[in-house]
């Protein structure tokens, strides 16, 4: 899926790279060992703040968050709107990806009608996700 970058006529592979946000420690730590695990080099973040600060100053290959990030129980996806926004250009020329994730299916929802990727978190499968990217 993605896209090979060219700089100074050199064609880069998408950065190896990952921005995790869970307010959730389990889940923090489990999705970090579990890209980790993907030799993905991990920053990680358990707020909002740390999430947006991050997206604004690195550039990723990936980046995957709770939909609400902060904001425990919460179904609006405020947060993940936030940082994506940061990344969506780059998105968009397939040159990094993104998803946010909630055990809500009303939270997953309502980011996907704002445009945002997202997907409930008992159903989705990070290794295949990788491996769709980076093929």
């Amino acid at each position: 899926m993605f896209k090979n970058v060219v700089l100074f006529n050199l064609v880069m592979p998408p950065a190896r790279c990952a921005l995790i946000g869970f307010h959730d420690p389990e889940n923090l730590s489990l999705y970090r060992e579990l890209i980790g695990y993907e030799g993905f080099k991990i920053d990680a973040a358990s707020c909002q703040d740390d999430m947006l600060r991050m997206a604004r100053e690195a550039r990723h290959g990936i980046y995957i968050m709770d939909v609400n990030l902060g904001v425990r129980g919460s179904q609006d996806p405020k947060s993940s709107e936030a940082v994506y926004e940061i990344v969506r250009k780059r998105v968009e020329r397939e040159e990094a990806a993104f998803v946010a994730l909630s055990g809500s299916d009303d939270a997953v929802n309502n980011a996907r009608k704002l445009g945002i990727p997202a997907e409930v978190k008992g159903e989705f499968d990070v290794f295949e996700w990788i491996d769709s990217l980076y093929r």
